[in-house]
């Protein structure tokens, strides 16, 4: 079954005067983006989707592609979950080499050329695109958007309530783009079904992969909501030091699962 619940997709660009930037500006979805530049074309920005499922996002991509793109233009995937379970368990270090490996072997499988800009981005070489783990509790807090955003992921669960991928580019093929899309979401569920709904905290922070945010486990942001409410019988959810919590055994006592 699959754990993501809805994706929304901004693709930036150049747009002629089409059926598919007119369908967009009628829905409000065309947004300007100062970073979007020289594309040649009559329009040029962002078009954003609204909430979607997978396959709709798929088509959304497809009908929607701009006309020109060059390397000022990115491709960011918010995804959204059924379980804030599964939204913490890619708040990790684990995850984001995971994430980043997977990446270069899917440039190399699709023999993306050395300087394309999704090896600058993958380098952390775009300003928009930095390579870095930024500090997901402060990411998921923030209520407004800052520089912290400009990293390949983006944990803004209190803005939008999505994890946005940052990444990609907009391919000058449509082709590598749908296929990027494609492997976003194998990658997000594969490593899902790997976790099998497990994350490991260290009360004492001794190790930075499971918190890295540098606070306590009470303040780490979502998961709280999901160990520390009050379970239905007026007993509250507490960890030992260095206590291995099983996610979906914390769900059950909570009698959601």
């Amino acid at each position: 079954m699959s754990r993501i619940a809805l994706v929304g997709l901004e693709l930036e660009g150049g747009w002629d005067t089409t059926t598919a930037f007119a369908i967009a500006s009628g829905n409000s979805w065309v947004h300007h983006d100062g970073s979007v530049c020289d594309t040649g074309k009559t329009h040029q920005g962002e078009i954003s989707s609204p909430p979607l499922t997978v396959d709709q996002g798929r088509s959304f991509l497809d009908t929607h592609y701009p006309d020109a793109c060059n390397k000022s233009c990115g491709f960011h995937i918010h995804v959204s979950f059924k379980s804030n379970a599964d939204y913490s368990i890619l708040m990790s270090k684990r995850f984001y080499r995971y994430f980043e490996r997977k990446w270069a072997l899917w440039g190399k499988s699709m023999e993306i050329p050395d300087k394309h800009p999704f090896w600058t981005r993958l380098k952390g070489e775009n300003h928009y695109c930095r390579k870095r783990f930024n500090d997901p509790l402060q990411q998921a807090s923030l209520k407004n958007k800052s520089d912290i955003r400009y990293s390949h992921i983006n944990y803004c669960h209190a803005l939008h309530g999505t994890v946005e991928f940052r990444l990609l580019p907009m391919f000058e093929e449509k082709r590598l783009s749908l296929a990027a899309f494609d492997y976003l979401v194998e990658l997000i569920e594969k490593w899902l079904s790997i976790q099998k709904r497990e994350v490991a905290f260290n009360v004492d922070m001794s190790t930075e992969d499971d918190n890295p945010t540098g606070m306590s486990v009470e303040s780490y942001h979502p998961l709280r909501e999901v160990l520390f409410d009050p379970v239905p019988n007026g007993r509250v959810l507490t960890l030992a030091t260095k206590t291995r919590v099983k996610i979906a055994e914390l769900l059950q006592i909570e009698g959601v699962i």
